[in-house]
């Protein structure tokens, strides 16, 4: 199962376009002005090269350590099945920006993509739509929405029953969000009876049929992929920054606000700070119920338009997340999207490097 491992960002408002240009390379790169330091992590081994792709990368998502797919602008899917090592460029059948990706398998997968009119392209003015396959990317079906109906956020139990964060038209120059869900492999989707917690950013996250979704005012939960959800209260001094969300298993989950990172260890009916200098995570893992590790993206304007990626520390934990050890700063190192599909191996990517992270 891929473990829902996501990337946090800073208390920035625009944060979200300054994170998919770090990741595709327009940000001012940290590798042009000293060497990146690879991080080292207790019990693990990470290396990192350079994949010489081209193209504005955005998601990266693998099925299990050998196969992988990587999607970006301009219709851009890659493959791998060989655990990164090589990529091959496969045809989405779109030439418009590609946003999110889930794979339930080898075969069977879905993209997403925001319609846009200001475009060029055969798919260009035809609206938000979704991608999917049966056969690992060789082909691929398109199934187009309203150009705001645009799937922000999706998981999905198998090749029928999805789950998403969807943007919908209130009117022509506005536009709001709902939880949907599908059982027809995204043909149509029914709205959820179920306001959506406040944040910049929404990330639906999921153990098996457990889902959260997290926000300033409250989390909500469901534990049976959707159909029903119950509102969950979020700690008193939570503020109104920028939300990461991670869960290990049913039970052990983790919350973030750009001041505090909180803990829970009963599926999120109580919350606790957690005794770090931590404030948010770029992507956590853990792969027992006590250990696990997280990154925290250090970035800083130096001047110019853009900030500067100065490097990243790399919190550790032995006690389930009671506590967490801060590393020295790893000047340099931005891990990228990420995605860990089992306990022992997982990968990222960035705009120039390729990284992998493999249990000794």
């Amino acid at each position: 199962m891929n473990r829902p491992l996501k990337t946090a960002v800073l208390a920035l408002t625009t944060f979200a376009g300054l994170l998919t240009m770090a990741l595709s390379g327009c940000l001012r790169d940290p590798y042009d002005d000293y060497e990146v330091v690879i991080p080292t992590i207790p019990g693990w081994e990470v290396t990192s090269r350079e994949h010489g792709l081209e193209g504005n990368l955005r998601k990266l998502f693998f099925v299990n350590p050998a196969d992988g797919f990587l999607i970006g602008y301009n219709g851009l899917f890659l493959q791998t099945s060989d655990s990164g090592k090589t990529w091959i460029s496969r045809n989405s059948g779109t030439d418009q920006h590609l946003g999110n990706i889930f794979f339930v398998d080898e075969n069977s997968g879905f993209i997403s993509g925001r319609g846009a009119d200001d475009c060029q392209g055969g798919d260009c003015g035809k609206g938000s739509f979704l991608l999917r396959t049966v056969d690992g990317g060789g082909t691929w079906e398109k199934v187009f929405y309203d150009t705001l109906a645009y799937l922000e956020s999706m998981v999905w139990r198998d090749a029928s029953h999805g789950l998403g964060v969807m943007e919908y038209r209130v009117s022509d120059q506005s536009s709001g969000r709902k939880l949907v869900r599908t059982d027809d492999a995204g043909d149509t989707w029914i709205a959820v009876n179920q306001a959506i917690p406040q944040t910049m950013s929404p990330q639906l996250v999921n153990t098996g049929d457990i889902c959260y979704l997290a926000g300033s005012d409250a989390v909500i939960k469901s534990t049976d992929f959707g159909l029903t959800w119950q509102t969950l209260q979020t700690p008193p001094h939570m503020t109104g920054g920028w939300y990461r969300i991670y869960f290990y298993n049913s039970n052990l989950g983790f919350i973030a606000d750009n001041a505090a990172v909180y803990r829970t260890a009963d599926g999120g009916q109580t919350w606790q700070r957690t005794d770090s200098d931590m404030a948010y995570f770029d992507g956590m893992h853990f792969y027992d119920q006590y250990r696990g590790f997280c990154f925290s993206l250090l970035m800083q304007y130096q001047g110019g338009d853009w900030p500067v990626i100065v490097g990243t520390y790399v919190y550790t934990t032995t006690d389930g997340g009671e506590s967490w050890l801060r590393s020295d700063l790893f000047r340099g190192f931005y891990a990228g999207s990420l995605s860990f599909p089992t306990d022992e191996t997982g990968y990222g990517i960035n705009g120039t490097n390729i990284h992998t992270f493999r249990k000794k």
